[in-house]
């Protein structure tokens, strides 16, 4: 069942912009015409609840998930046979196939909706590549679960998530979708394009509630809310769930509704059969779903049943066949349809009222008379300041950016909009409901690997909601190889022109010696080095675009590296070691539009920064050191560094997919004490995550070129193959002489070539990834220069603060 909640989410997703029904021009003279001879606007308008009890064809739709598109088969093969529709009831997908009957959408319409990208991206709840706001989102860190943390009663308690998919774009796209035909129902289900009733489920009440006029998009996502998956609808202090809970084939609503001559019924489901005792779905199939008697009288009229064995409720991809299903199973009942049907809708007559109802939708022009709800006045005129603008008016894509940008706000927890048509000013006012965010989040995260990858993440958000958006953070990663500390307050300004400011202090260690990755057949250990970077930085940006932004960057700290020069030592011989003591400053430009935080598939980024370092170093040589005395030195330094990484579809979004990398550094530095402090200071490359786990002095240059392809193959949802190859070209590589000074390779006179294998699946919590790394040259023979890993979670590092 909780498939069930899944695949009831995916038909909502049919709610794409760009497949909207024609409004106008289609028929042409022909379509005037024909309306003419329909009777006029007036008697048009009233036709369908003209014809009074006991007269008419009532078509009612089960739920049953992506079975649901069966009833489009059946839509389509009532029409080609004339058989008039003059009334609807649905639940759950049946709500939302009928819904866009209802709306004067066409069979062909309504299955190019299912079929639309924006479906598969409501299905799981991400948001298109150009509405992700890059300047609102957190920091690239391993949070992989977060619990809000309420107080009530003087306690504090943590507020588990109520909901598994993200709203934010399908609450909009029923705005979007329905606003305008209910505009010209004025809210009166009875008066679209044909008469409409939907089921929700109040649960609380333990009852069903049918739906005649209101908010169309809200009663209908009401109708399809499975518990767990969507947010609950509230709705007169209710909270309102799927309709399939209480009546999944609502052929009784329509009697009660509507009284028609004859009911045309279409069946996608039945009740669930007695689960076995380690059916956990099926157990909860039966928990959450009442039976539904699905057994239309004759006396009433016909029920087309498809059965679908085999039919998972989320497959969606499925639709054409499943379409074509309802589609033979509602020709094989024609006869006894048309038997008991003698009115007859000849298709131009049809056509042409389906255009006039179209036409009739006002186009979706907000005027700036916005109503906020939920957020004190202050509060709301600030967010009234960030949609508005200096616009009198709005269009239907000026909202959606700036409702996608609020949204991005961590400190919002929801924006629910409305809309209601003014006659007098041709605008439709807007109404958000905004339910601010809990002020404290906890959030957990970290990653377990067979390596020396494994971590804890840990991570406090204290967000404050007033004229100015804030937040304090406080964030921990406690691992074998990296662990990381950070606190820090960011103060975002929301006005014309947004940008933020953020400082604050944090800490990294890299340990390469006391833990060791995976080598097939060597377990030997690595160099001994340790680094630890502590910092206080300050921060200023601004957007660019909806996808970038544009920063300056400042960072003062100490760092402390500590190694042995030569690979044998004694467990009593002390480590020489480097501080270093600096200030960087830097302005950079940024893009980010990634699918996943960890191996991405889809979606493009791009960074260029210029920085400035004056650095102040101390070497104290160790017990195994050639050189004995303690040097101190001073470097200043520009550097400049570019890196462009881009996913490419190929075949059916992201089927199959290119992903390519460019990447490139120039630093003009002067040398450091020797050869290993040098080195832990010089730009790295590290692409892949056995290049992070482990320390490739191969991959280390003050200027080098990088290129990689990265091609990904979808084998099933979610679980993808992919491999990463690249190519380093250091300009100069960094070598040492007999006693561990600093020296240089010719010019380009060498390159390094190595990739990786990854077997990974994306699931809620974060990618599970089998990995096979080839370094050739790290251990010296083929199968040791191959790494393996298995790893479940998130493997995330923060810039240190020297590193540009």
């Amino acid at each position: 069942m909780l498939r069930l909640l899944v695949a009831i989410s995916l038909n909502l997703l049919l709610l794409s912009p760009l497949a909207l029904p024609s409004t106008g021009g289609v028929l042409g003279r022909n379509a005037d015409s024909a309306m003419q001879m329909a009777g006029d606007a007036g008697r048009y308008q009233r036709y369908p609840t003209a014809l009074g009890r006991g007269r008419g064809v009532g078509l009612v739709l089960s739920g049953g998930g992506a079975r649901g598109l069966a009833h489009i088969g059946v839509i389509k093969a009532l029409e080609e046979n004339h058989i008039p529709i003059d009334y609807i009831s649905g639940t759950s997908i049946g709500a939302i196939v009928g819904v866009f009957y209802a709306l004067g959408y066409t069979p062909d319409e309504m299955l190019q909706l299912f079929k639309s990208q924006e479906f598969k991206y409501w299905s799981s709840g991400d948001i298109p590549e150009r509405y992700r706001y890059y300047f609102l989102q957190y920091g690239n860190d391993a949070r992989l679960l977060t619990l809000s943390v309420a107080r009530q009663d003087s306690l504090f308690r943590l507020v588990l998530p109520s909901h598994l998919v993200k709203t934010t774009e399908m609450d909009i796209a029923f705005l979007e979708l329905m606003a305008s035909g209910n505009a010209v129902a004025r809210g009166d289900f009875d008066h679209l394009f044909r008469p409409f009733r939907c089921v929700a489920s109040d649960v609380y009440r333990k009852q069903s509630r049918v739906f005649r006029r209101g908010d169309l998009g809200t009663c209908v996502r009401a109708s399809m809310t499975y518990p767990l998956l969507f947010r609950a609808t509230e709705m007169d202090s209710a909270l309102l769930f799927d309709g399939g809970i209480y009546n999944n084939y609502p052929w009784d609503v329509m009697v009660r509704e509507f009284g028609p001559r004859i009911i045309v019924g279409s069946n996608v489901s039945g009740n669930y059969p007695q689960p076995a005792s380690d059916d956990l779905i099926g157990q909860l199939g039966i928990l959450i779903m009442n039976p539904t008697d699905y057994a239309l009288p004759d006396s009433l009229g016909v029920s087309v049943e498809t059965q679908l064995p085999g039919i998972g409720i989320l497959d969606f991809d499925l639709a054409d066949s499943l379409v074509a299903a309802g589609y033979r199973q509602a020709i094989q009942a024609m006869p006894q349809i048309k038997a008991r049907v003698r009115d007859r809708m000849d298709s131009t007559t049809l056509a042409a009222q389906r255009s006039y109802f179209n036409r009739r939708k006002p186009p979706l022009i907000f005027s700036r008379d916005v109503e906020i709800e939920g957020l004190s006045p202050l509060q709301a005129k600030n967010i009234e300041k960030a949609l508005i603008k200096r616009r009198n008016a709005f269009s239907l894509e000026q909202l959606k950016h700036e409702y996608f940008k609020l949204s991005a706000d961590c400190r919002i927890d929801r924006i629910y909009p409305t809309a209601r048509y003014n006659d007098a000013t041709g605008h439709y006012k807007l109404n958000l409901q905004i339910t601010k965010a809990n002020r404290l989040d906890l959030s957990l995260g970290g990653n377990v690997s067979s390596s020396n990858l494994n971590n804890i993440f840990l991570a406090l958000d204290f967000k404050l909601f007033s004229l100015f958006m804030s937040r304090i953070h406080a964030s921990g990663t406690v691992g074998h190889l990296y662990s990381n500390a950070e606190v820090g307050f960011r103060q975002d300004v929301l006005r014309t022109l947004p940008f933020y400011y953020a400082f604050g202090y944090r800490f990294s260690r890299y340990d390469y010696h006391t833990s060791s990755p995976i080598a097939i057949f060597d377990d030997s250990r690595p160099p001994y080095l340790k680094l630890r970077d502590s910092y206080f930085y300050w921060r200023v940006g601004t957007p660019m675009s909806y996808n970038s932004q544009f920063e300056l960057v400042l960072n003062y700290g100490f760092r402390y590296d500590d190694y042995f020069q030569v690979p044998n030592f004694l467990k009593k011989d002390v480590a020489d070691e480097t501080f270093i003591h600096y200030l960087y400053t830097a302005m950079e430009m940024s893009r980010e539009t990634m699918n996943h935080r960890q191996f991405p598939t889809l979606g493009q980024e791009w960074i260029v920064r210029l920085a400035y370092l004056r650095l102040y170093e101390r070497n104290t040589p160790g017990s195994t050191a050639t050189q004995r005395l303690q040097t101190v030195q001073w470097h200043s330094w520009y550097g400049l560094h570019a890196r462009w990484r881009g996913f490419i579809p190929l075949f059916d979004e992201d089927r199959i997919s290119l992903g390519l990398l460019g990447d490139a550094q120039l630093s003009l530095r002067s040398a450091f004490a020797n050869y290993t402090s040098d080195l832990l200071a010089t730009p790295r490359f590290t692409p892949t995550l056995t290049t992070r786990s482990v320390f490739v002095p191969q991959l280390r240059a003050n200027q080098y070129l990088a290129i990689g392809i990265i091609p990904s193959i979808k084998l099933l949802p979610n679980l993808y193959f992919q491999i990463q190859g690249y190519g380093f070209l250091p300009l100069r590589q960094t070598q040492a002489d007999a006693n561990q000074r600093v020296t240089y390779s010719d010019w380009l006179s060498s390159h390094y070539l190595f990739g990786e294998a990854n077997l990974f699946y994306h699931t809620i919590a974060g990618p599970i990834s089998l990995n096979v790394g080839y370094l050739p040259g790290w251990r010296g023979d083929f199968w040791n220069d191959m790494l393996v890993s298995l790893n479940i979670g998130l493997v995330l590092f923060k810039r240190m603060g020297t590193e540009y």
